[in-house]
């Protein structure tokens, strides 16, 4: 499911009884197989007998039958349809199964760590405020009073006008214009996005 060409896996192996513990998440469990573990995610028909299956749409239930996997996440109401067919398959409930699953993913294959960077090419105002685990690539501009935070990558080609707050955990893609911004913690910005720009509350006469 996960193409290794472009994420690194960091994780061999999670137990169902930690995947709540270490995750913080809700999802039921049987207590008969809680020691059990699992070593990668993956759909149903790709899935092996130690992997994570999912199903969260009803028209794959019969498509259940032939996955190897022992270990299937579900939402509630899946739950009450695939309960009826003996699939020898242990169940995880999960009533926001698509956020559960994306933080399993995460926890096997998490975001790379930012590298500290700047790029030579890039022009940046003295009086802007970055903070040192910071990325900034090729052809970058950033205005006066600019402030960025911790753990923030900035793509090629980007500008950030002046007196632009970003905050941490920020990654802005390639090409992008930000101006007359707040970029609040933990934001995604990708490529070829122009925030605080005609469409924004901006007007002209004609």
């Amino acid at each position: 499911m996960v193409d290794s060409t472009f994420y690194s896996k960091k994780l061999e192996s999670l137990s169902l009884k930690d995947i709540n513990k270490l995750l913080k998440l809700k999802i039921e469990i049987p207590n008969e197989i809680e020691n059990k573990t699992i070593t990668n995610v993956n759909n149903i028909y790709d899935a092996e007998s130690d992997h994570l299956c999912f199903l969260f749409n009803y028209k794959y239930i019969k498509d259940l039958k032939q996955s190897n996997s022992r270990f299937c996440l579900v939402s509630n109401d899946i739950y009450s349809k695939v309960i009826e067919n003996n699939y020898n398959i242990n169940y995880l409930v999960s009533n926001n199964p698509d956020y559960d699953l994306a933080k399993i993913i995460e926890a096997f294959y998490p975001n790379p760590k930012i590298k500290p960077f700047t790029s030579k090419l890039s022009s940046i105002s003295d009086s802007a405020r970055i903070s040192k685990n910071t990325h900034i690539s090729n052809f970058v501009t950033i205005g006066d009073n600019v402030t960025i935070g911790n753990n923030v990558h900035i793509g090629a080609n980007t500008i950030i006008d002046d007196n632009v707050y970003i905050g941490d955990n920020v990654y802005i893609g390639n090409n992008n214009s930000i101006s007359y911004a707040k970029i609040a913690n933990n934001i995604i910005i990708q490529n070829n996005t122009s925030i605080g720009h005609t469409g924004f509350g901006f007007t002209s006469k004609d």
